[in-house]
């Protein structure tokens, strides 16, 4: 859950400014999870709003470093990569929205954990995501692959934090209610022993 301490902290470590607007991706960091394509977006928000910072967290499989120094000064100033996170619980404290732009996911056990912080959320129009990602609940669900309707998701809760704070604290409810560490232990163990014990 979210711990104000620890947002504080890992902001000032990181030099993240009191004010500043964080997008945060945690994940893999490859081409099917959609990169290339947030910092695409990134580049257009930074154009229309200054004080926002993107977090990427996780391990690089598609050399993001070298991509990143592709860009000009002023935006890959206000691009932190962390390659990985101990503690990836703790960074979701620092982070104003989640996103998460797949184009393909198993279940999106990232998009819980950032609802259970209070962290809305956005993510692609994907099959993987529909159980975790309510549109206009604990998030907003942006088309895959169109880089505008991303930009101008993540615009919309850059600029409403009421909005924000809304969907964050349906995340935490739709979590507590849905995904109680004990109810899904024994849904997993039921499926198990129908199947194969």
């Amino acid at each position: 859950s979210f711990d104000n301490i620890i947002k504080n902290s890992l902001r000032k470590k990181f030099g993240i400014k009191e004010e500043a607007k964080v997008i945060l991706y945690m994940g893999r960091m490859d081409q099917e999870k959609g990169i290339q394509d947030l910092i695409e977006s990134y580049k257009y928000i930074h154009s229309k709003r200054k004080n926002i910072i993107l977090l990427l967290v996780g391990k690089d499989e598609m050399n993001v470093n070298s991509y990143l120094k592709n860009l000009n000064f002023e935006i890959r100033n206000k691009i932190i990569y962390l390659e990985h996170s101990e503690s990836p619980h703790e960074i979701l404290n620092i982070a104003n929205i989640f996103c998460l732009p797949s184009k393909r996911e198993g279940f999106g056990n990232s998009v819980i954990e950032s609802s259970a912080c209070e962290v809305p959320v956005v993510g692609s129009n994907i099959f993987g995501l529909n159980s975790s990602l309510i549109d206009e609940y604990n998030g907003l669900i942006f088309e895959v692959n169109n880089i505008r309707d991303l930009s101008l998701k993540l615009l919309k809760l850059i600029d409403d934090k009421y909005f924000c704070m809304r969907l964050g604290k349906n995340g935490r409810s739709y979590v507590v209610k849905n995904f109680e560490k004990n109810d899904v232990i024994n849904s997993l163990n039921k499926l198990i022993t129908k199947n194969y014990v």
